[in-house]
Order: C-alpha cells, then structure tokens, then sequence
C-alpha cells in the first residue's frame, strides 16, 4: 500500500511537470528522474516524429551509444527500429529481446565484456499518436525482466500521453512548428526544401524527376498545411520557424 501511494505521487508529479517541461534540460532536471523512479532503466530515448512518414523531428537519449541511434535512422531521415515497428502493429506497449552487442557503448581503450556478460538486452517501448497533429511521441528504454511486470507496463501506458505533452513542446520551441510540418509527407518536406531555395516549380520538377504539374499539386498541398495564403509566406514561415535547414 505504501509503494502504490508513492507511485500515485510521483504520477502526479510527472503529470505536473510535464506541463512545464520546456527544453532538454528541464526535461532531465523535473521529468526524467521522476520518470526513472517508477520505470526503473539504464538506457532510454524518446522521441517526437512525423505520423505520417515516420520523420524524426527529435530525439533526447540517455545511456544508449551514438552508433545505435545512426543505425536506426533510414537515410531519409525516418526511424526504421525494428522495436518501434513492432510497436506501431499493435499501439501497446511491447517487450523485445535483442542482442547486448548492439547496444553496448564503444569506449576507446576498453577491453571487451567477458563470456558471462548478458547476451541479450530487454527493450520496452511504447507511444503515443496524436492525430490532431500527425505527431507521434516514442520512448523505448531497457529494462530488467526480473522487475518488469503488468504494474510497470500500466504505469507507463499511463505517463505516455503526459510525456507527449512534454516532448511535443519541446520539439516545437527547438524546431519551429512541427505541429504544422508534421502534416507534411516526405516528398512535400523535399518540395518545401526547394522552394526555400529559391527554385521555381520547373526547377523543382526537373530536380526531382517530376512533372511540373506534380509539383504545382505538392506547392499547393505544402501551403494548405501550413495555413499560408502565398508562396513566398511559406517559404519565409517555414525558415523563419527554423522548419527548414539551409
């Protein structure tokens, strides 16, 4: 009774906090501790990404090696773990086995882990889709099987939608209006690249390999989403809200 009264607490806490959370700092100063308290980990990285193409627009991470969050990513920019994909077939939190290698962090100098060291890692991960915004928040982190249990799988279906909160904003004040750029799909993200570059529709067309009258649909569709009247009001939003690197 006495540990369900200070899960009850630190709930609340973290669904306090994560009103507030503005940045990465904040986020590891109020949120994270409380967050590891009652979902015990060693490694954990969560996410703010496109719902429609699976763009990552951010990521924060703690304790998982730097070579493992580039494998991850498809050269497009989208996250192809395989983790994340077997929890985007059910949108419930899922368990998954993989191999310790993988996430075992290079140090230089560093002799390598002996025979008894574990040969696979336990991986929890579960999200949140918001269809208003075409926004999903992700969050994987390892954990030991002896302590994970249906308590711990409850808490954090419960904690997700507040972390949403958290990251969503904080995506938005680091990179612009993601609620916005979100909407858009991969080719009209590559549209909008040009078109900040100064290239008319014909340019576009011939750069891409498309017709003109394809591009013209892409324009029309980026400014819809965006809520401009103009081409050159798109243009100068979207690298205005650093939606855009030149």
């Amino acid at each position: 009774m006495k540990n369900l009264r200070r899960e009850r607490k630190t709930l609340t806490s973290i669904i306090e906090f994560a009103r507030h959370v503005n940045d990465r700092d904040e986020f590891f100063r109020y949120l994270y501790p409380r967050l590891h308290k009652i979902l015990p980990h060693s490694r954990f990285i969560c996410g703010i990404l496109s719902a429609v193409d699976h763009y990552v627009h951010s990521w924060t991470s703690c304790g998982f090696p730097d070579r493992l969050l580039v494998s991850i990513m498809a050269n497009d920019g989208s996250l192809c773990c395989p983790v994340f994909l077997c929890w985007l077939r059910t949108k419930r939190p899922v368990l998954v086995m993989l191999p310790a290698d993988m996430h075992a962090s290079t140090v230089p100098g560093e002799m390598p882990a002996e025979s008894t060291a574990p040969t696979e890692i336990a991986i929890v991960a579960h999200g949140f889709v918001d269809y208003r915004t075409n926004l999903i928040s992700y969050v994987s982190f390892s954990v030991d099987l002896d302590t994970w249990d249906d308590n711990k799988e409850f808490l954090l279906e419960m904690v997700v939608p507040h972390l949403h909160t958290a990251l969503s904003r904080m995506a938005m004040r680091t990179s612009g209006q993601p609620q916005e750029i979100g909407k858009l799909s991969a080719r009209e993200r590559t549209v909008l690249r040009w078109m900040c570059e100064g290239k008319s529709n014909d340019e576009i067309a011939m750069i891409l390999d498309l017709s003109v009258w394809t591009v013209k649909v892409h324009v029309k569709n980026i400014m819809q989403k965006l809520n401009s009247s103009t081409r050159t009001g798109t243009v100068v939003g979207a690298i205005r809200k650093g939606s855009i690197a030149l």
